[in-house]
């Protein structure tokens, strides 16, 4: 894993259209995300969602995983990895993390912020959809969290993940959910045909926005609060991003499965029981014979308003 860190500026060049890509690394150029002071490291550490290894290592260990039943540090990749939080977070814990971005800027905050912390995460600039091809070695636990739904072609991208698991590996998944995110589509769709490009610009679409909007009947500023304390690189992760869509539990399974992976677990698990989403105790009796995407699927209709799906993935060896 070599002792210091190191950004490998390979040209970008992956399955996505060029365009999408560039449009999406050139966002990122400006806007890194999550923003964040790398002097910060000295008195803070941001948890990750699907992050904790005391949770992922027992999950790998089940899965067969050799590093995890033998209690050797494991190998993960944070693919999309943005300014950190996840490779940071891993690494504290121990694990052996190699990162990859788009974004030079946000792999350069990346780099100072591993930096203040004497963390040694080598760093790899590109696409995750060339990972075939870039020859990165095999991993335990690959953490792609907010990437997928910035593709064009997210199957390619969960593939390109799955190629580089190792046997019993598994993958933690963060997309975007469509329920929550619906007035963001809507007021994504006037930025468009307004020509705003600006985040200054949002708010004077947001302020314009009827009482009777769905963005302010569901109290969207207090919804997405934290992408507005994030300031301008917030506002334009939420509204003015090149690509963005969104994923049902059912689009969502359809996707691992075209990509022959399945799935070990949601999270937060809460989040997913329909009997705490509102089913009756009749409903929920019928909600006992369901496997757990089912039941998934359940909770996120009787809730509505999810905006993020946290899932574990593995790849059974049928699969492999």
């Amino acid at each position: 894993w070599g002792m210091k860190i190191e950004v490998n500026p390979l040209a970008l060049k992956s399955g996505d259209t060029v365009t999408t890509t560039e449009q999406v690394r050139a966002h990122y150029e400006r806007h890194p995300y999550p923003p964040c002071d790398p002097a910060d490291e000295a008195t803070r550490l941001v948890h990750v969602w699907l992050g904790d290894l005391l949770k992922i290592r027992p999950m790998l260990a089940v899965l067969g995983n050799t590093a995890a039943r033998e209690g050797r540090p494991l190998t993960v990749l944070d693919a999309g990895c943005g300014t950190g939080d996840g490779a940071i977070y891993l690494a504290w814990q121990g694990a052996l993390v190699w990162a990859l971005d788009v974004s030079a800027h946000a792999l350069a905050i990346c780099q100072n912020r591993a930096n203040k912390r004497g963390l040694t995460i080598p760093m790899t600039l590109g696409s995750l959809l060339d990972l075939p091809r870039r020859h990165l070695g095999a991993f335990d636990y690959v953490l792609c969290s907010g990437v997928l739904h910035h593709l064009d072609d997210p199957l390619a991208g969960l593939r390109a993940l799955a190629s580089v698991l190792k046997p019993g590996g598994m993958i933690g998944l963060m997309v975007y959910a469509e329920g929550g995110r619906y007035p963001v589509y809507q007021i994504q769709q006037a930025l468009r045909a307004l020509g705003h490009t600006e985040p200054a610009q949002v708010e004077d679409v947001l302020t314009a926005l009827p009482a009777e909007h769905w963005w302010r009947l569901g109290r969207g500023r207090q919804t997405f609060s934290t992408e507005f304390e994030m300031g301008d690189a917030g506002v334009a992760d939420l509204f003015l991003h090149p690509c963005d869509h969104a994923f049902t539990i059912p689009a969502l399974a359809a996707l691992v499965k075209e990509a022959g992976l399945a799935f070990c677990g949601f999270e937060p698990e809460e989040q997913y029981w329909p009997w705490l989403r509102g089913a009756t105790a009749p409903m929920w009796e019928k909600t006992k014979p369901l496997g757990i995407v089912e039941q998934a699927a359940l909770a996120e209709a009787l809730d509505g308003r999810m905006l993020q799906h946290r899932a574990y993935l593995w790849r059974p060896p049928e699969s492999a």
